[in-house]
């Protein structure tokens, strides 16, 4: 049963794609074989993409209910599954491995043996991933840049500091976690650069659960607010899930370490023209100096990263007009990095 329990886990994998969906590789199986049980994989497999019940669960399982919700529980304690309480009842979630499974091992800043371990088995198979199949081109964004301190035209892909703002204001429930990114590289030994930590953010029935199961911190709004301002002054980037709605998470990013931006950097064409940002002189971003901001903004030091010159855009089918006199020209981007990653102020 071990063996097939663990293939039937790579199709399953696969059907929730994302990023390492899953390959039929060894290291993919050296992976899994640490994350589940051969119990949990079983388990795993008859999760479907939608939060279900118990009792819509049972039917699909050979275990017995109170078996199953002990085996479902434990899952859910090591971040294999997603659950939480809708309209009154528990429900578990099956979840990809990118966004999902791999962020969630490390949420609580845990340094153990098995997550040092864990940190180069997700590596190991990442690397052979790409190795096998090459870099994956980017045909819609699967996330979304946030930049803060600019104003622009939404198309439908990127927001102001004062709409993020919003989204944490609407949001009861906000939860913080430590960057699943930049703690990996530490687990295996790699410089962190002095970034942050502590600065991913999760939102509603998701921040609920990191809350009570992965050692996720709740925290007001106000701490929100100043979680962003302080990733912001670190130079991180902003991302969020490419959803045209409500954001599940909000992720501060470095150039060195996250996930999604050195797949974009990756592309045969990762971008080029000069950089979009443009800080915004009437934003409400608090402490704001909004003549320091126009008149660093204007000439962003170039900074030269291998054979790419920053400021840089990504480009992207997704048409934004950055701040400018009306009837400025639209351009197709949905990503745009500082130099450095910095903000303006901070060259």
């Amino acid at each position: 049963m071990d063996q097939s329990v663990y293939e039937e886990l790579l199709k399953v994998m696969q059907s929730r794609r994302g990023p390492y969906a899953g390959l039929d590789i060894p290291e993919f199986f050296d992976l899994v074989k640490e994350l589940f049980t051969p119990e949990e994989a079983m388990v795993n497999n008859i999760l479907g993409k939608k939060p279900e019940p118990l009792e819509q669960i049972a039917p699909k399982s050979p275990l017995d209910p109170k078996t199953l919700s002990t085996v479902l529980e434990g899952m859910a304690d090591k971040g294999l599954c997603a659950t939480f309480v809708k309209g009154g009842e528990r429900v578990y979630q099956g979840l990809p491995f990118m966004p999902g499974i791999m962020e969630y091992q490390f949420l609580s800043g845990r340094d153990t043996e098995r997550d040092r371990n864990l940190a180069h088995l997700i590596h190991a198979y990442q690397t052979a991933y790409e190795a096998a199949k090459g870099v994956t081109k980017i045909k819609f964004p699967l996330t979304r840049v946030i930049p803060v301190d600019k104003t622009i035209e939404v198309g439908n892909q990127i927001h102001t500091y004062d709409q993020v703002a919003t989204y944490i204001q609407k949001n009861d429930s906000i939860g913080v976690g430590t960057c699943y990114c930049r703690h990996a590289a530490k687990l295996r030994g790699e410089d962190t650069h002095d970034m942050p930590m502590n600065v991913c953010m999760w939102f509603g029935h998701t921040a609920d659960y990191i809350m009570e199961r992965l050692g996720g911190r709740k925290v007001t709004k106000e701490e929100a607010l100043a979680i962003l301002d302080q990733s912001e002054d670190a130079g991180l980037i902003h991302m969020s899930r490419n959803t045209a709605e409500n954001i599940e998470f909000l992720c501060n990013c470095d150039r060195w370490h996250c996930e999604v931006v050195t797949q974009v950097l990756k592309q045969p064409k990762p971008g080029a023209g000069s950089s979009t940002r443009v800080t915004n002189p009437n934003s409400t971003r608090r402490n704001a100096s909004p003549a320091k901001h126009a008149s660093t903004a204007a000439r962003p030091k170039p900074f030269q990263w291998g054979k790419m010159t920053f400021p840089l855009s990504i480009w992207t089918d997704v048409s934004v007009a950055p701040f400018a006199p009306p009837g400025a020209p639209r351009r197709p981007l949905s990503w745009s990095l500082n130099p450095d990653f910095r903000h303006p102020r901070k060259m």
